[in-house]
């Protein structure tokens, strides 16, 4: 078995694109559920829900 350059980073790019392609689902995911449990006035943790702090009623 022998192992080139290109092979490595073959390998690196791959880790890191999937890497990214799940922080980016994670945060869809996320923000769903958190939207969700806001509409359905569910108790959310005012850390979490300072950002979405403009879609609550005054």
């Amino acid at each position: 078995m022998t192992l080139s350059v290109g092979d490595g980073f073959k390998f690196g790019c791959g880790l890191i694109l999937s890497l990214v392609a799940f922080y980016f689902v994670l945060v869809i995911f996320l923000t769903g559920f958190l939207l969700t449990a806001m509409l359905l006035n569910l108790p959310v943790p005012q850390v979490l829900a300072q950002t979405f702090s403009f879609l609550q009623p005054n």
